[in-house]
């Protein structure tokens, strides 16, 4: 395989990565979560051949885009009873991913070196540093190379359904099981579907669920778009801008939903593949005529989140966004 054809692979593997995290934009994705592939690539062909090492961080990539579908069925930490897991919800996403990084790198080139070491050579500074900012969080990572049941690192890691119903559990490492060839075999495998992996169904009224409906609607040709009035527009660039409120009133209606608008809104919200601009705010204004009144909506760029193909161009203009000539 060419330079060029490994690049491709790697690039194509972080995306399907970063749609399944759904915790970062493109941007913080780029600056948060892709350095530490990069170093540990670097790693890893210190102890590999380049197409090894390749191979290796594209299986890690693969495993680690399944887990973090199978980890938006679940409410995270496991077995933590009175923790709120909607505060939990970024950090310990980003507590699985890094962990079978570090778990990677471990097994291959330093299998005799402490994990929160390897972090140390993997992670970027901040990140690291809110791993440990919550004795929860690190007690749970610092538990996935244990493959302790509490928290649910490692079991989500591996596509296993955890056993939420335990009980007693201590942080004292009592509830811990020694490594077993099992694991070593499970994160060997190629890439492909996890054997005896349950099927990661979101909730009906989760963020993730909202974004397929939307997704298969376009499909379907159930929900219009580019029209005057439609809740979808598609700017000339080929950006998405998806009209609030009307589109979370359609998936409402189309999900059959019981929820409040409010908890739609913010469990949409919490799927962070729409764009913010540099003050954080996420939703952007534009319209589809001169004459038409302003509407605001939340900006996708990359087609590929809502489109199964990408849209044509369309000639509705995002106000600071899309190019006026």
């Amino acid at each position: 395989m060419s330079t060029g054809t490994h690049v491709q692979a790697r690039n194509a593997a972080l995306t399907t990565l970063w749609r399944a995290l759904a915790t970062h934009d493109r941007h913080a994705f780029q600056q948060d979560i892709v350095p530490i592939y990069t170093a540990l690539l670097a790693q890893l062909q210190t102890a590999l051949s380049p197409a090894d090492a390749e191979q290796q961080l594209l299986a890690l990539l693969a495993r680690s885009a399944r887990a973090c579908d199978y980890r938006w069925t679940l409410r995270l930490p496991l077995l933590r009873p009175g923790t709120d897991y909607r505060r939990y919800e970024g950090i310990y996403t980003y507590a699985l991913v890094t962990a079978m990084a570090v778990d990677c790198l471990q097994r291959v080139a330093h299998p005799h070196a402490a994990p929160d070491a390897l972090a140390a050579q993997l992670l970027p500074p901040a990140g690291l540093a809110a791993l440990r900012g919550d004795p929860l969080v690190w007690t749970d990572w610092l538990g996935y190379f244990e493959q302790a049941a509490i928290g649910g690192l490692y079991a989500v890691s591996i596509g296993e359904r955890p056993d939420t119903r335990a009980r007693g559990l201590s942080l004292t490492g009592d509830n811990t099981s020694t490594r077993s060839q099992t694991h070593t075999q499970t994160h060997t495998q190629t890439p492909g579907k996890t054997p005896g992996a349950p099927k990661a169904t979101p909730a009906p009224d989760s963020g993730r669920s909202i974004l397929a409906a939307i997704r298969e609607g376009l499909a379907a040709g159930a929900l219009s778009f580019n029209q005057p009035g439609d809740p979808v527009q598609v700017d000339r660039e080929g950006r998405t801008f998806l009209e609030y409120p009307a589109i979370l009133h359609w998936s409402i209606a189309r999900l059959d939903l019981d929820a409040d608008f409010r908890t739609v809104k913010n469990r949409f919200e919490r799927v962070r593949l729409y764009r913010r601009d540099k003050r954080g705010r996420q939703l952007f204004r534009g319209r589809l005529r001169a004459r038409d009144p302003r509407v605001r909506g939340y900006v996708f760029e990359d087609a590929a989140v809502l489109w199964h193909t990408p849209p044509a161009p369309g000639r509705f203009v995002i106000e600071h966004l899309t190019a006026l000539t």
